[in-house]
């Protein structure tokens, strides 16, 4: 199986949703945000036992675990050989998921707007966002999208449970004010 590539403690919120970072290909990575401790991050493994050995360990490991996983299209200068290996790879990483760990589809732009990542796609920016966000882990141009989806990621859940939290208590006093 991939090993992580350094963790320590840190202090995040306690009772959050804990959130899967998936950056698809070859150069990408998995990340994981638990719901409690260090976030932590592997290079997409070579094999693709090992990643769905990951995967599904990650998912073991962490009950209520969400994936997020990037949603990129064929790349416009990209051979038909190239891009037909990358939608491979990307419909083995949903094959990984599904059944085993529920996931959402983000594309880039929609991941960086919610993780605040305005590199506008400059490896070196988003590289050192990253870093400087998980400063307890060796953060590499293979990790850092990855880590920064799982960010994504937990900023929508918290954002869509607060909503839904608001619209409960909305609810609540509608029906308590018919009963007046």
């Amino acid at each position: 199986m991939a090993r992580a590539i350094e963790d320590s403690p840190t202090n995040p919120p306690s009772g959050r949703t804990p959130v899967i970072g998936i950056d698809p290909g070859v150069n990408g990575g998995i990340a994981l945000i638990p719901r409690e401790g260090p976030s932590t991050a592997w290079r997409m493994p070579g094999e693709e036992e090992d990643i769905c050995d990951l995967i599904v360990s990650l998912g073991d490991e962490n009950p209520g675990v969400v994936a997020f996983i990037e949603k990129v299209n064929a790349f416009k200068n990209a051979s038909r050989s190239s891009s037909f290996k990358f939608g491979q790879g990307y419909g083995f990483l949903r094959g990984c998921l599904v059944g085993r760990v529920p996931f959402e589809q983000t594309y880039p732009r929609a991941w960086m707007q919610a993780a605040r990542c305005l590199s506008g796609g400059d490896k070196r920016l988003t590289k050192r966002l990253a870093q400087n966000r998980h400063p307890h882990i060796k953060v590499t141009n293979c990790t850092s999208e990855a880590l920064l989806i799982a960010e994504a990621g937990v900023i929508i859940l918290r954002k869509r449970r607060d909503v839904e939290e608001s619209i409960a208590a909305r609810a609540a006093e509608i029906r308590k004010e018919s009963y007046r």
